[in-house]
């Protein structure tokens, strides 16, 4: 007898309706998802700004037949009205709540005996070496990871968009990581012991592993490549048994293969091109993992 399938996923991250990036039409994009035979989805982040048409695409992903689950992106907070980074949680589920999306950086969910868990993630500088190794350091930039994180700190204190969202007095890029780390951690840890929990797949907007950056697809890509996630996070996953797949967004040019291994763990990022707007996974009985053509629409 041959493995069966346990549960079939749709994955997809970086929308960006603003800017319609490559060519993709975001709505077009949801309207297309919305069609797919599929078990679960999995939105992870960055479908945009601004707020308004950012629901514009929800309502159409919201039409998906299947469970609808959403880890917050960088631009996702950029939509905040009344309130501030580490408070930022109650004010997007509701939005997402109208949808029937269900905000996994609030609670991890089981659906079929597999356990999901995940959240925004953050960067907490330990990208600066390959980055340093990998492309040219430009005169004037950081040149160690300590004075990178610095820079993004005032980085994000001082441009418009997040003023008033991300409090210099709330926030740190550390802190913040680290609030992220400890809570994807605690799930991960009790969803291993967890008896109901067959497997785990855990997904972050920001990058587990350097393994999936192409310094070569970069026309800039200088000392900000540090921001792209963190391999803390990737680390992490290779403690769990029970996780076999990652998933992540964010870096909108990924390595061709969109596909690296940490351990034996397969991990995708999952940012939408036009040539590839969403991923389907399908996770077997046995725990491995099928990344299926993208070309499953309803009859």
């Amino acid at each position: 007898m041959g493995l069966e399938r346990k549960l079939r996923i749709v994955a997809t991250s970086d929308m960006h309706i603003e800017s319609e990036r490559n060519g993709l039409k975001a709505v077009e994009h949801a309207t297309e998802i919305s069609q797919l035979i599929a078990d679960v989805l999995v939105v992870i982040g960055d479908i945009g700004t601004p707020k308004e048409d950012v629901e514009n695409v929800l309502k159409e992903l919201g039409k998906f037949p299947g469970e609808k689950l959403y880890v917050l992106g960088n631009h996702d907070l950029i939509n905040l009205e009344n309130s501030k980074v580490p408070f930022h949680i109650d004010e997007l589920n509701e939005l997402l709540n109208k949808y029937d999306f269900h905000l996994l950086d609030n609670k991890p969910k089981v659906i079929e005996k597999i356990g999901f868990v995940g959240n925004i993630g953050w960067y907490n500088g330990d990208f600066f070496d390959f980055v340093k190794k990998n492309v040219k350091i430009k005169n004037g930039d950081p040149n160690n990871w300590v004075s990178a994180l610095r820079k993004a700190g005032q980085i994000l204190k001082n441009e418009e968009r997040y003023k008033g969202k991300l409090d210099p007095i709330l926030f740190s890029n550390l802190g913040f990581f680290y609030q992220n780390f400890k809570k994807l951690r605690k799930e991960l840890r009790a969803y291993q012991k967890n008896d109901d929990v067959d497997y785990i797949v855990a997904s972050t907007h920001y990058l587990p592993t350097e393994k999936l950056i192409a310094p070569e697809k970069f026309e800039d890509f200088n000392y900000k490549g540090t921001y792209l996630g963190s391999n803390a996070i990737g680390k992490l996953y290779t403690k769990f048994p029970k996780l076999v797949l990652g998933l992540c967004g964010h870096d909108h040019s990924p390595i061709d293969d969109r596909r690296v291994f940490i351990s034996d763990k397969p991990i995708y990022n999952v940012t939408a091109e036009k040539s590839k707007p969403y991923h389907i996974f399908d996770i077997m009985s046995d725990g491995s993992v099928k990344n299926q053509p993208t070309n499953n629409k309803k009859n």
